[in-house]
């Protein structure tokens, strides 16, 4: 998959969180085809994941418009979600939505030279877990 960088350890992940028979979700602001060409591309079907993308929102990150969205489309309570995001206005849309929020790149999560408040989590060691 040239040029998709996967976060390191996403797809024993994902394995697991499967196996466990969690919800899965993707909330993009990018475009629904644009998702299911990447999913394709890292080798994952769209097939168990709830997909909310640009074309269903009104508003982009960082309104919580996204989470709330996909908490409902899951049937569940935004405090019952878990957001791993990779950009400062999704961990602050995933803190207006009421949901816990995990970082996923490091590099995006500075503002003003400074690191933001994120709570970093590194998929790897959940997924050798």
């Amino acid at each position: 998959s040239e040029g998709i960088e996967v976060v390191k350890g996403f797809s024993a992940f994902n394995i697991k969180i499967t196996e466990a028979g969690l919800n899965k979700a993707i909330a993009s602001g990018s475009s629904k085809e644009t998702i299911l060409l990447v999913l394709k591309e890292i080798g994952l079907k769209e097939k168990g994941f709830v997909i909310i993308a640009s074309e269903d929102l009104k508003e982009a990150k960082p309104s919580p418009e996204i989470f709330l969205k996909t908490a409902e489309r899951l049937g569940l309570k935004p405090i019952e979600c878990l957001v791993f995001e990779d950009s400062l206005p999704g961990i602050e849309a995933a803190k207006r939505a009421g949901m816990k929020e995990f970082g996923c790149n490091p590099k995006s999560f500075k503002k003003d030279g400074k690191l933001w408040d994120v709570h970093m989590l590194g998929m790897s060691r959940i997924g050798d877990n």
